[in-house]
């Protein structure tokens, strides 16, 4: 597929340090850091936790309870009903309840999906009615039911009792269940909250299997992994804690599964014979189940994870390929048709949201197509599908800044229903209220988004360098696995890298592989049409790593997610994050003009340090005086503080201009242009020029660090200077010379560095000054101690700090310099 030509934000977050751990080197225990784990006891669990971690199913509310209506119902040989949900997670569910009642007790029981077009998601009140008709005695739902207060009510009033096993968010009046197991109950203490529903219904099972033969762990539950693992993928859980040991566990079981009808799946989708991971589950084995669902019914799913007959589950896996090429059909068609109406309805440069509505639209398919276009465009998308009577049933995705569940409650006025979360979200709404709900929302969003918040952002892990990448650090990597939310993959940048040759692969040459000029190889997939761009070296690259096998050899492969051209202004920085600072890295930018335009699109104003007059000059001509102002001239100061947009250039000599620059409540972005000469300059700087919200960007490059070593060979005089000075001075004798014939005759150097020298030589008791007149000394007796001058000093000790300064002002990883400032600034408390 070829990808959206889109620039991304980079950025690398850096969470706090901790002790070394005996057999985790740096890089690792980083990538731990970034995944929030922070201590020994909880990163040991991450790396080596074992199914007979799993927590006690007993600590779950109502668990107990449940199990001894289950076991009275299994001895008594009443009649019991699953009653599921219509995605993976309900599926599976319905399937592992099913299975295990049939291996562990040899006992059947009956399971029922409502249908998503015609019932929606959950209990409804016309199927309770049916199962009280037919004679049901106990009901236990699966990933549904924790909502569902009036059907539960209505069926326990009839003699039906209902357990319900569910896993979103309950409200603080539970439905009069006989027991009601969610570890969202707010009374609910048990210690892992983020279960599937297909996780809560195998806790369910673990309890059983307790109660029948005091094990939490059987050989009935660990063939039953392989349906808990595909749920709990599929559902897009955190892989952490329990889920992270359940699918863990389950991949291993599940290459070698004995479930009929998942050999057959795995083998129509071309799976057999693989390792699988976490991506063939969600993105292959997923959707092939999920399709059911979506264009039909998905009893069949059920059917296909229960059935013991071979014939029988080929069958249903050949019928699930073909819905499933329907359904990628019928996307694919209402994808281009919501791409032929952005173009002609949608204003993106005025309207935040694409917000779209289509008769013929299939409601169980217009969710994927909302999650692509977000892909493509990075703006909150809402695709309506309108029926024949004008309602409508809409899908809606967001994007990372925005809590989509707020901003429709902002607009409920026009909806009929909704309901979700801050990421996804569905709800119905009348043909009609459409253009007014589209006004409403698009209002709201211009309050509460900027337009920065419309670019999309990519996370980094490490900074790495060519050399780090062998085998030994990739066997590091599998132990994070399995990945996915929560854990994603880690994503890498190797800064300014050139690449010695790409070329497209692929059927249509819609791929590109590619060699660095190290000999790395990598794949860069849906960017074959960039070859020229990427080309374009040096370059940054985002990427993550991969053992590519092929005919029978194996080797390590950039999977590149982005690239930046080195140097280019108009790709976004790279962003270093800790709790105390936010710094743009754009060192080396090839057109700081260009940058500055940029970030004026989406600042209406920022502060410019400099160090020299050149870059302002520079400034004024391209930009005009209208958006260029320094803070050293009292009118041109006043002016940007009433300019709508505008850029303040300031050196470190007129700091004292900013001073009350946050108390006047100006928030500004920094720009470093210039490279300080110091830590406690940068510092400095940094303090009474920065709000604390604000951003800093460095710009500064190596020209600047060879520009800073003249400005301070013009004003610090070195020990050759200092020599020959004196021996110019001794040709005199004891006759004196005059400042200006001194400045005059020797040339050398500025007047600052002139001034600087006398000073030392003063100090030194081999001068003596009286107004404009300089008389020569008589010669010390003993060799000269240039370190007895207080100014010489000082001089070396400027020298130094700026040598230091540069090893990390110019690092590739910031993070160093950020913990500089950070104790630079504690020093300065201090004293």
């Amino acid at each position: 597929m070829k990808k959206d030509i889109m620039k991304n934000k980079w950025y690398i977050k850096r969470k706090k340090k901790i002790k070394n751990i005996d057999g985790l080197s740096p890089f690792l225990l980083q990538l731990l850091l970034n995944r929030g784990l922070t201590e020994e006891k909880s990163i040991q669990a991450f790396l080596y936790g074992d199914i007979k971690d799993l927590e006690d199913p007993f600590l779950l509310q109502d668990m107990a309870k449940a199990v001894e209506r289950i076991d009275q119902a299994v001895k008594n040989g009443e009649k019991i009903l699953i009653y599921g949900d219509y995605d993976v997670d309900g599926i599976t569910a319905t399937a592992l309840l099913y299975r295990y009642f049939k291996e562990a007790y040899n006992y059947h029981l009956d399971y029922y999906i409502p249908r998503r077009k015609e019932e929606g998601y959950g209990l409804n009140q016309a199927a309770v009615e049916g199962f009280v008709q037919e004679g049901y005695d106990l009901l236990i739902t699966v990933d549904c039911g924790i909502s569902a207060h009036e059907e539960v009510k209505y069926g326990m009033s009839q003699g039906l009792d209902i357990i319900i096993t569910d896993h979103h968010q309950a409200s603080r009046e539970l439905p009069p269940a006989l027991a009601v197991i969610d570890p969202y109950r707010e009374d609910d203490e048990y210690p892992f909250k983020l279960l599937a529903g297909v996780g809560v219904a195998f806790k369910l099972c673990q309890a059983l299997e307790y109660n029948r033969s005091q094990s939490y762990i059987s050989e009935h539950l660990l063939n039953l992994l392989d349906l808990v693992v595909l749920g709990t993928v599929a559902d897009i859980v955190p892989l952490t804690g329990e889920n992270r040991i359940i699918v863990k566990k389950g991949l291993q079981l599940m290459e070698e599964t004995g479930n009929t009808g998942l050999q057959k799946l795995i083998q129509v989708t071309g799976l057999k014979g693989r390792k699988l991971n976490t991506g063939n589950l969600a993105f292959i084995l997923a959707p092939h189940l999920n399709a059911a669902g979506r264009m039909d019914s998905a009893e069949k799913c059920v059917e296909l994870l229960i059935t013991e007959d071979e014939v029988l589950a080929e069958v249903i896996a050949l019928e699930l390929r073909v819905a499933n090429r329907e359904r990628q059909e019928l996307e694919e068609k209402i994808l281009q048709e919501a791409r032929e109406k952005i173009a002609a309805e949608i204003n993106l440069e005025r309207e935040k949201a694409i917000i779209l509505a289509a008769e013929g639209w299939h409601p169980g398919v217009i969710g994927i197509v909302a999650s692509r276009l977000v892909e493509s465009y990075y703006r909150p998308v809402i695709l309506i599908a309108l029926d024949e009577e004008g309602k409508g049933r809409a899908s809606c995705r967001s994007i990372r800044n925005l809590n989509l569940y707020e901003a429709l409650r902002e607009c409920s006025v026009y909806l009929e229903a909704f309901g979700g979360h801050e990421m996804a979200a569905g709800l119905t709404i009348k043909k009609e209220n459409i253009e007014r709900f589209k006004e409403e929302f698009n209002r709201h969003l211009d309050d509460i988004l900027e337009k920065e918040d419309l670019i999309p952002e990519l996370a980094l892990d490490l900074i790495l360098e060519e050399e780090t990448i062998n085998q030994a650090f990739y066997e590091e990597l599998v132990l994070l696995e399995p990945h996915g939310v929560g854990n994603p993959r880690p994503n890498f940048m190797l800064g300014n890298v050139k690449v010695e040759k790409a070329f497209p692969v692929g059927k249509n040459g819609e791929h590109l592989k590619f060699t660095l000029e190290n000999g790395l190889n990598g794949i860069a997939f849906g960017f074959g049409d960039r070859i020229n761009d990427f080309l374009r070296t040096p370059v940054d690259l985002l990427f993550s790593l991969d053992l590519n096998q092929w005919n029978g050899r194996s080797e390590l492969q950039l999977n590149l997610k982005d690239w930046k051209v080195r140097g280019e202004a108009e790709d976004f920085p790279v962003v270093f994050r800790t709790e105390d600072y936010r710094i743009a890295d754009k060192r080396g930018c090839a057109d700081f003009i260009a940058y500055f335009r940029n970030l004026l699109d989406f600042r209406d104003k920022f502060l410019v340090y400099v160090n020299n007059s050149k870059y302002y000059q520079e400034s004024l001509k391209i930009l005009g005086k209208d958006r260029v102002f320094m803070a050293g001239r009292q009118a041109e100061y006043d002016e940007f503080q009433k300019a709508e947009k505008g850029i303040l250039f300031f050196t470190y000599r007129m700091l004292d201009k900013l001073t009350g620059w946050q108390e006047d409540g100006f928030e500004c972005d920094l720009i470093f242009l210039s490279l300080p000469f110091s830590l406690q300059e940068m510092r400095r700087v940094l303090d009474l020029a920065r709000p604390d919200s604000s951003k800093i960007h460095l710009l500064y490059s190596e020209r600047d660090l060879v520009l800073n070593r003249r400005l301070l060979e013009a004003r610090i005089p070195d020990d050759n200077y200092l020599r020959d000075l004196y021996r110019f001075m001794l040709k005199y004798g004891d006759r004196g010379l005059d400042y200006e014939e001194i400045r005059k005759e020797t040339g050398a150097g500025g007047e600052e560095k002139l001034i600087n020298s006398l000073t030392i030589f003063e100090e030194l008791n081999i001068i003596n000054r009286a107004g404009n007149r300089i008389l020569l000394l008589p010669e010390p007796g003993k060799k000269l101690d240039l370190s007895a001058s207080i100014s010489y000093n000082n001089n070396v000790k400027i020298v130094d700090d700026f040598n230091c300064f540069v090893t990390f002002a110019l690092g590739r990883a910031l993070f160093v310099l950020i913990d500089k400032l950070k104790s630079c600034k504690e020093d300065m408390e201090w004293t």
